[in-house]
């Protein structure tokens, strides 16, 4: 087996569908699929489609919802010689995986994809995380080029780095922000060639509905949001980021409560009485 394309799902249903079938319509031939299905129940029209298209794809199901834990099992569970991760809200064309695989063949190790979320602004250069834990170029880049992190939504490598780093971080939860970036600069320091690619591009719509939202309400204002950040910090920079960073986090805390304050502070004023309405008698 070539190429194991691994789809970690939660709570989606017609972006779901919609994933998998640019999954089945794929140029390459030698490949499986792979859905970890941490969905506790499907709608109908979602066990239909799965039902009907079963022997397309393997179904493993998780019954506690974790990012982390669903990618490593999913590779675990996987045959492939190159792996490639795609969110359950992306769409791609039918060469999206011979793209991955092409990359690889030339010697990459681990490969990031462009990632197109309908912003006008494309980037200059590709994404790269410096020691200050500040992002400079874009996933959403036209210039194919060296990169130290990986995109969870679209990204791919060979199984001897997913091995050798023993997978990913499974302490990242809830949100689970970084848990890709600690995937792709661990391996960066760890001397893989790590590259983005132009050409295996997807789309990716971030759906408001399932995904890590389904578990928490305000990403900002949910202590697992800070958890992952702290920790890749603490993790995988220099002591003098975590000063900074510090400073920067409290900063956005502070300023997430106080739009939830105004926030609700406004809803609670729509359900009081219009004031210009006289009293009855």
């Amino acid at each position: 087996m070539k190429v194991s394309l691994i789809i970690p799902t939660y709570n989606r249903e017609k972006f779901l569908i919609d994933t998998l079938k640019c999954a089945f319509d794929q140029s390459f031939d030698d490949y499986e699929i792979i859905v970890v299905d941490q969905t506790e129940k499907h709608t109908p029209e979602t066990i239909a489609f799965l039902e009907a298209n079963k022997k397309r794809f393997i179904h493993i199901t998780l019954e506690k919802p974790s990012l982390t834990v669903a990618r490593n099992t999913g590779v675990k569970a996987s045959k492939g010689e190159v792996v490639i991760m795609v969110d359950d809200d992306t769409l791609f064309g039918r060469d999206f995986i011979h793209e991955h695989w092409d990359v690889h063949q030339n010697g990459h190790d681990v490969v990031s994809g462009r990632v197109d979320e309908g912003k006008p602004k494309i980037a200059v250069q590709p994404v790269w995380l410096n020691k200050w834990f500040r992002f400079k170029g874009s996933e959403n880049c036209m210039h194919d080029g060296p990169t130290n992190k990986l995109a969870g939504c679209n990204g791919s490598f060979k199984r001897k780095v997913f091995d050798s780093l023993g997978g990913f971080d499974e302490n990242y939860y809830g949100t689970a922000i970084c848990e890709d970036t600690d995937f792709g600069y661990r391996a960066y320091k760890a001397g893989y060639d790590v590259y983005f690619t132009v050409s295996a591009g997807i789309f990716h719509s971030r759906a408001l509905n399932g995904g890590v939202q389904n578990r928490v309400k305000n990403l900002k204002l949910d202590q697992s949001f800070y958890f992952c950040l702290f920790y890749f910090i603490k993790k995988n920079l220099p002591p003098y980021t975590l000063f900074f960073q510090r400073i920067r986090l409290y900063i956005k805390a502070y300023k997430a409560a106080i739009r939830m304050l105004k926030k609700a502070e406004k809803e609670a004023d729509k359900c009081l009485p219009n004031k210009t309405t006289p009293a009855p008698p």
